[in-house]
C-alpha cells in the first residue's frame, strides 16, 4: 500500500480556509477538520471579513497583489506580519486599524479608498510602519480627516516614495495631529514626497504640522507617472 505525504503547508491553507469561513482564529487538530468543514455555512453572504483576506493569503507564494471591493474596513493588525502581499488596493475601504499594515516585509503600494466616507470607521495610528519596500500610499478622501498619528508614522519605511492624498469630496485634507509625526521618514529626510491635489497645494503647505515639509508636497497634475 503506497503512503501520500501531505505537505504542511497545505494543512495549513486548509485550516486557514476553515477558520476564515467560520469567523473563528481557533486552531483546528487535522483529526478535527472533518467534522469542522462539515459544520461550516453553506452558501455565501454575509459580512466580508478581512481576516478572512489575511488568513487565505498566509502559506501562499510571494507576489499575491490583494485587490477586494468588498472590503469596507481593515482591522488592527489584519495584515500585521503578512509577508506575501506585494500591493493592497481596496476601492471601497473607508477605515484603517491600528497596525494594519505593520511588518509587511514585501508590500510595495497600498490604496485605499474611501477614507472618511463613514464616521463609523477610522483612520488609526501605526498603521504602516516598517514596510521596508512600501513605495507608494494611496489615500482617497471622502471627507476632512483628522488623525492622531503618533511619532514616526513611517518608521522603517525606507523606500517610501510616494504619499498620495487625493481629495474626492469638497476639498478633504488629511489633518496631522502630531507635529512629530513625520519623523524618521524619507519625506522629511529622504526622496520621499506628498502628492496632493493642486487646488489644495498652498493649503496643505501652510497648514499646520504639515509645514515642516512644504517643500515635499506636491501637486497630483504634475506628476502623472507618480500619481496615476
Amino acid at each position: 500500500m503506497s503512503i501520500k505525504v501531505i505537505d504542511d503547508n497545505k494543512i495549513t491553507l486548509i485550516g486557514n480556509a476553515i477558520r476564515a469561513k467560520a469567523g473563528t482564529q481557533a486552531l483546528i487538530d487535522i483529526d478535527d477538520m472533518p467534522t469542522a468543514i462539515a459544520d461550516l455555512p453553506s452558501g455565501g453572504g454575509g459580512v466580508f471579513s478581512i481576516y478572512e483576506a489575511a488568513t487565505h493569503t498566509y502559506g501562499a507564494p510571494n507576489g499575491i497583489a490583494l485587490y477586494d471591493e468588498d472590503v469596507d474596513n481593515v482591522i488592527n493588525a489584519a495584515f500585521q506580519y503578512s509577508n506575501y502581499i506585494t500591493s493592497i488596493d481596496f476601492p471601497n475601504c473607508q477605515g484603517v486599524g491600528q497596525y494594519a499594515f505593520h511588518y509587511m516585509n514585501n508590500v510595495e503600494t497600498i490604496k485605499i479608498g474611501k477614507i472618511g466616507y463613514s464616521s463609523s470607521y477610522q483612520f488609526n495610528a501605526s498603521a504602516f510602519q516598517n514596510c521596508p519596500k512600501l513605495k507608494k500610499i494611496d489615500l482617497s478622501l471622502r471627507a476632512n480627516v483628522s488623525t492622531n498619528w503618533e511619532s514616526q508614522i513611517f518608521y522603517g519605511c525606507n523606500s517610501l516614495e510616494a504619499l498620495i492624498l487625493r481629495n474626492k469630496w469638497n476639498n478633504s485634507m488629511l489633518t496631522l495631529g502630531n507635529s512629530n509625526a513625520l519623523n524618521g521618514s524619507t519625506i522629511l529626510n529622504g526622496n520621499g514626497y506628498v502628492y496632493v491635489d493642486r487646488s489644495l497645494l498652498e493649503t496643505y503647505k501652510q497648514a499646520s504640522n504639515w509645514s515642516t515639509v512644504e517643500n515635499k508636497i506636491r501637486a497630483i497634475e504634475d506628476y502623472p507617472d507618480v500619481c496615476d
